[in-house]
Order: C-alpha cells, then structure tokens, then sequence
C-alpha cells in the first residue's frame, strides 16, 4: 500500500473504503503496522449528557481484526503485495457482513446489533411507556399478536419470543388473516391491526427493523380494510333512552346512571365525561364545554332542563376543579352499564340454563337484542339528532368532528334504516 494512497489522520485511522456499510479502515500501530478494522455504521441514537441535555449522535460501531494488518507505509514490494492481497481479501469480509446486516432468507432488513432483540418483549416495552388514551387498544394488539403465534402451527415456536427477522410479509398477512377471523366487525379488527403496525413503524424509525414486513414483496401494503363511512356499532332509539331513564336495579350506581345519560344527550366519550369538571360548565351562558380528548376538538353543549338534572346539583357551590362525577374505572363503570341494559331489556349476553355464558366458535359471547358499550352512547347522539332532521353540519359542531365526512355514517345509518323501513312493507300486486 502505497503512502500516497491512503492518509492516516490525527487520531491514527486510516479509511481504506467508506462508500459501504460497514466501512473498512485501520488503526495505526507503532511497530509501522496498522490493525484492519470494520465500521459499523447503526444510524442515530438519543444521549443525554451529563448536565441533562439530550442529544442526537451518530450510533457506529468498530470492530477490529488482530490478526489482519497491513504496512503503513509499505516499504518493500512484497509488503505492497501483502497489503494488495489482504485489503483484498478483508473487502470481500466486509461485503458479506454488509449482506448480514441488510437481509435475512425472507428479504427483510434487519439491525444486526438489535437482530437478538425479542420483538415481544420491545413490544411489552413500548406498552408500558405509552401515554396516548389508546393505550388499551395497543394492549389488545399485543394481545392478538401472541394469541396469533400461538394458535398458528407455522409460527407457535415463536410463542414465547420472536426475532423481528422473523417477522416477514407472510406473518404479518397471516395475522391480518387471524385478527379479522377473530373480530367481530372489520371497523375492530382495522383497529386492532392498526396498532399493530404503530408499533412496527415506531420499531422502524429506532432501526429494530430496517424495512416494514408490513409491506410485501410487490410493494403492497398488508392491511385490514374496514368501511369507515358506516356505522357499525348498536345504537339507543331516543324511546331506548328513556327506558333506561326509567329502569332501576340493586346496587346502582347514580353517578354512572347520570353520566351515561349525559353521554346520550350530549356525545360525549367515557373520557370526557370522567373528566368533566364544574368548571366546564357555564350557567349564566347555559353551555357546557369541552375539548374532546382524542381529537382536541373543542365542542360547546347548550344546557337543556335535562342535562342540567344529569349533572346534578347546579345550584350547589362547586369548586372549578371538582368533578362533576365519580366514575372510576372504564371496565367498572362498562360492567354496571350492562347490568343496567340488559335489567332494561334492551340487550345482554346469552346464558345457558346454568347462568354460563354462551359463546360461539371464535369464542365470543353471544348477544340478544343490542350489545351496548359506552361509546354507544355518542353513536345514539349522532344518530338520534340525525333521525330528527338535524342539518349535518350542526350534528358536526354537536359532536366534535373535525370533519363533514365522519358525520355522514351517521346520515348514512339513518338512510339504511328508512330503506330497511320501506323493505318491510306489504308487497301489493295491482
């Protein structure tokens, strides 16, 4: 090697090639040699320094091979010839580890210093730092995703950890394929699948994978289409609202009664109305307001007699920060909700003779009459005010769209009900 081809700099490194990744270099010795080394190069990571700042720094990795030198600066024909051969010889090693690192047999890139990461423990771990109010349906993904490896002959050897090398386009269709067979609308397996991939993008962008398995061999991305304009979930008629208005049971309880109600009249989410404060509302205005947790939407309510009544004793001195109602948890306050609808005899679970819940061959419970959650309480107040001739636009206001579109299932869902209506009738031969 020639003094003239190659420059050493301040810190003795030599860079023989540094157009692939990893780069090939070497590290100068005082016995006029010079180690050969490869350098990876990982992307970036997030530091923080020791006063507390963080900061983004290139993530590279060297790892250097003792018994591969050459002569720097070469002195003698044979030591030119030595180094010709064996710069040789390591860029050949240094393109076949440039081959582990981009792929595995399936085509998907893959980090090789995280390729020993175990995808369901990231997953776990990205769980338990999320804060976003979804963060039950990233849960159910999860969960889904594991019910899946293990239920799947071809991939339960993953079921207690899987490589994201292992994640190919083939396993992520195939899951697509389980999520939609165990759900019971598309609209919630959508939902499910979409977590899915929020995770997969997110381990994306901290290089777990270095290509989306979400995306198969012909550049198609692998997902679960659902009909978002179409209203899927049962909804309470206004006469169902008041059925349940008038229904009691033992052991009720009044703040979930009021607040459920208020969800009816008013489309607010079980977020929402669990964090509605009395400083939320305005009675010398006669509005309620709030902005809608999962969109930032502001929405204002104008107070009627009835929503007034829900909310309890508005004469009453109430601090800003109060809460307006004591519910506690989502599965708790959902549990006392179908107690209550199915003492109404509006919907409930089906029982066999032993009180056993019956379910079908997915494993879900079988309803009769309506399956009603909480957030049926906002699609019966989107759909109630639509039924009565509501202009969309102010049932858009009402509800906190953030656009025309997502009100028009609501249209849509009345529209499907008047031709189902007409369906009904006689048929008259003249």
């Amino acid at each position: 090697m020639a003094k003239e081809q190659y420059r050493a700099n301040s810190g003795g490194i030599i860079y023989i090639d540094t157009q692939n990744n990893p780069k090939v270099g070497a590290k100068l010795k005082k016995d006029g040699t010079a180690t050969l080394f490869l350098e990876y190069n990982r992307g970036c990571v997030e530091v923080v320094s020791k006063t507390g700042k963080a900061y983004v720094k290139a993530d590279r990795e060297r790892v250097s091979y003792k018994g591969r030198y050459i002569f720097f600066p070469a002195k003698t024909k044979e030591q030119e010839a030595h180094n010709d051969n064996t710069i040789r010889a390591f860029k050949k090693l240094a393109l076949d580890q440039a081959d582990v690192i981009a792929t595995n047999e399936d085509g998907i890139k893959v980090s090789a210093r995280k390729e020993r990461v175990d995808f369901l423990q990231y997953y776990q771990e990205y769980i338990d730092s999320y804060t976003k109010k979804d963060k039950r349906n990233v849960e159910l993904s999860l969960s889904r995703f594991k019910d899946f490896l293990q239920d799947t002959p071809r991939y339960t050897q993953f079921a207690k950890g899987i490589k994201p090398q292992q994640i190919t386009p083939d396993l992520v269709r195939a899951f697509a394929d389980y999520v939609s067979s165990r759900s019971k609308t598309a609209e919630g397996a959508a939902s499910i699948f979409r977590r899915f991939r929020k995770v997969v993008k997110y381990a994306i962008n901290h290089d777990i994978f270095m290509k989306d398995p979400c995306i198969d061999r012909d550049g198609r991305t692998i997902c679960i289409k659902s009909d978002s304009d179409f209203l899927r979930k049962d909804v309470l008629s206004a006469e169902e609202v008041k059925i349940l208005s008038n229904c009691h049971y033992t052991f009720e309880s009044d703040d979930i009664r009021r607040a459920f109600l208020l969800s009816c009249l008013t489309g607010m989410a079980f977020v929402d109305v669990k964090a509605l404060t009395w400083g939320q509302i305005d009675l010398s205005n006669g509005l309620l307001t709030y902005k809608r947790a999962k969109t930032g939407v502001g929405v204002k309510i104008p107070l009627s007699d009835t929503i007034k009544s829900l909310l309890g004793d508005v004469e009453a001195q109430h601090r800003e920060s109060d809460k307006v109602y004591n519910l506690k948890t989502y599965e708790s306050c959902l549990k006392a909700l179908h107690r209550w609808v199915e003492k109404a005899g509006i919907g409930g679970v089906k029982r066999d003779e032993e009180g056993n819940i019956i379910k079908d061959e997915k494993g879900l419970p079988i309803y009769w009459g309506k399956h009603i959650s909480w957030h049926c309480a906002r699609h019966s107040f989107g759909t109630i005010l639509t039924t009565n001739g509501t202009n969309p636009f102010v049932t858009k206001e009402l509800m906190g769209h953030s656009d025309i579109s997502m009100t028009q299932k609501y249209v849509r869902a009345v529209d499907d009900a008047k031709q189902k209506a007409i369906s009904s009738l006689p048929q008259i031969e003249l």
